[in-house]
């Protein structure tokens, strides 16, 4: 008959005295049985006394672990929903992620565009630093560059017209200005309006260019371009986006992170066909074409305005110079101004230099009796 073992059950008060109990008597078989619930307090001062060695073990144990068991894959990423997940530690968790990378990807985009990286290249260059650098970019280099995704294109004329923006240009002018100084505050724009045919096979079309640069800074910047089989019948179809924004810009300034940048329309810079198209006016080898003054012209061998000698300079062409508060009141109808430009409503700017010109070109040119 097998021998049968009797198990003595004891209770104790504490823990301390089950332990001390077990060492005094430690060839007894016993099943010591803690009733009295230890409270709280206890357990966390033991638990942070006897168990801080365990919990170091664990760590080590959960570093072994393969990232693999813990890391979704993106399609597992993409299906899981908000509410799976306190909206507090998704905030933080983005703000995190966001202030991680977005000094990295800054660089990265300047680079790219410095250098004038292809996208393939780019592409395979996201794929390296998202495989092995601590960074999560996006796939697509169009949205490192920061690539339109829709363009505004209307229809004008034979051709279509593209407005990429002032506002737009501005912006990484007021950026590109704060780079270089914390206390940039001022823009002074210089615009270019000119056309020019396309080569190759679509050499009938040609593309007529709004571009900006401030007199400060290197870059230049594209608003808007036309193109078409031939230039726009009417030059204000072709400014009208650029002359609204640029009304709104000097007259409210831009806003960048609550400061306020002032915009000037500093001048523009054409040569003699495109300010003719531009401003409505004759054509620079028409008679009554001289921008600066009111003086017929006379033919020889084409049109020109001479000056016989200083004294006819001095007495007769700076008493007939044109005035830019007259152009734009549209008082040269009768025989220079063709039509009125809707650059006239864009403040401060001034469309007729209102200097000596004469004079000045008697300078650069060094002929005294010019």
């Amino acid at each position: 008959m097998p021998s049968t073992t009797t198990t003595s059950i004891e209770t104790y008060d504490s823990f301390d005295e089950l332990i001390n109990a077990c060492e005094d008597d430690p060839t007894t078989d016993k099943s010591c049985e803690l009733v009295e619930t230890i409270t709280e307090s206890d357990m966390l001062i033991d638990g942070d006394a006897n168990f801080e060695n365990e919990n170091d073990d664990r760590s080590n144990s959960i570093d072994e672990i393969s990232d693999s068991e813990y890391r979704f894959s993106d399609s597992e990423a993409e299906s899981i929903t908000f509410s799976d997940f306190d909206d507090e530690t998704i905030m933080n968790e983005n703000i995190f992620e966001t202030s991680k990378n977005q000094a990295f990807l800054n660089d990265v985009t300047i680079w790219a565009k410095d250098h004038q990286i292809t996208h393939t290249a780019l592409r395979d260059l996201i794929s390296i630093l998202n495989k092995h650098a601590d960074v999560d970019f996006p796939r697509d280099p169009r949205t490192i560059l920061k690539t339109l995704k829709t363009t505004n294109v209307t229809k004008m004329d034979t051709g279509e017209y593209c407005h990429i923006g002032l506002k737009k240009s501005v912006e990484k002018m007021v950026m590109q200005g704060l780079f270089s100084d914390k206390n940039f505050r001022h823009l002074k724009l210089l615009i270019n309006i000119d056309g020019a045919p396309l080569v190759g096979r679509s050499s009938e079309k040609g593309l007529w260019t709004i571009l900006c640069k401030d007199i400060s800074q290197k870059n230049v910047h594209l608003i808007g371009v036309y193109c078409g089989t031939k230039k726009p019948t009417n030059p204000n179809d072709l400014v009208e986006q650029f002359t609204n924004e640029a009304i709104e810009l000097v007259n409210n300034g831009f806003m960048l992170n609550d400061k306020i940048f002032t915009v000037n329309i500093f001048g523009l810079i054409l040569d003699a066909p495109a300010k003719a198209f531009i401003l409505c006016t004759k054509y620079h080898s028409g008679y009554h074409s001289c921008p600066k003054c009111l003086i017929d012209g006379s033919y020889i061998h084409g049109v020109c305005f001479p000056a016989s000698n200083s004294d006819m300079i001095k007495n007769y062409c700076h008493n007939l110079l044109r005035s830019d508060e007259e152009f734009k009141n549209f008082a040269y109808c009768d025989d220079y101004q063709k039509s009125k430009s809707i650059l006239t409503k864009i403040p401060t700017l001034v469309l007729l230099l209102v200097f000596r010109s004469t004079l000045c070109m008697r300078r650069i040119l060094g002929s005294p009796n010019y």
